[in-house]
């Protein structure tokens, strides 16, 4: 009678066995891959995240100065027929609606990069008030801290010319912010000022 084998050989056992821990080594490979890209993707964001709400906000601001102004009431005091706007190379102090105030209430808004030597980007808000000196208003105002690491340069072109400072009270054309951070360095971002109406 002749015997019929039932199992699998020592050999066939070790081959799957190789086989199968290849496929795991690739299969986990794959795995860790993936989620050291997804990290380098989550350190990526978390490093231009305050950079580009900073961009949106000053691109929103920057693009309704002059629609605020038809507000005379708000943005003109009695004293001075001016527009509120300071501008160094590392700050910009301006008036602007926020996106959810309420009836387009302008705020004075003040950006500053390192104010005081403090690291990092810092923004200071008032609802902006004829009656009250507002830069001294700003100037008594706590800072909120935007970012620890971003940095920012300012300059400003008016009458076909870029400076890094303008007098007070002079709006420029043109507003270009240089961003950085100690690990990256982002194209420079230039904003048009609204002339309005």
């Amino acid at each position: 009678m002749k015997r019929t084998q039932l199992g699998f050989t020592l050999m066939e056992t070790l081959i799957a066995l190789v086989l199968m821990s290849l496929l795991l080594l690739a299969l986990f490979g794959g795995f860790r891959a993936g989620i050291a890209s997804w990290q380098a993707v989550d350190r990526q964001v978390e490093q231009s995240e305050p950079q580009q709400r900073l961009d949106r906000m000053l691109y929103r601001h920057l693009s309704q100065l002059q629609g605020v102004e038809a507000m005379r009431g708000f943005l003109m005091g009695s004293r001075h027929e001016e527009m509120f706007f300071i501008a160094r190379p590392n700050l910009i102090r301006y008036a602007a609606p926020l996106a959810l105030a309420v009836d387009n209430q302008p705020y004075a808004v003040e950006l500053a990069s390192r104010p005081g030597g403090r690291a990092g980007v810092w923004v200071r808000l008032l609802p902006y008030d004829q009656k009250q000196d507002m830069h001294a208003a700003l100037d008594a105002a706590g800072y909120l801290l935007v970012s620890g690491e971003l940095t920012l340069r300012l300059r400003y072109f008016v009458d076909g010319q870029w400076h890094d400072e303008l007098e007070e009270n002079v709006l420029p054309q043109l507003v270009s912010v240089d961003w950085q951070t100690p690990e990256r360095v982002w194209s420079a971002t230039t904003y048009t000022v609204s002339r309005g109406q």
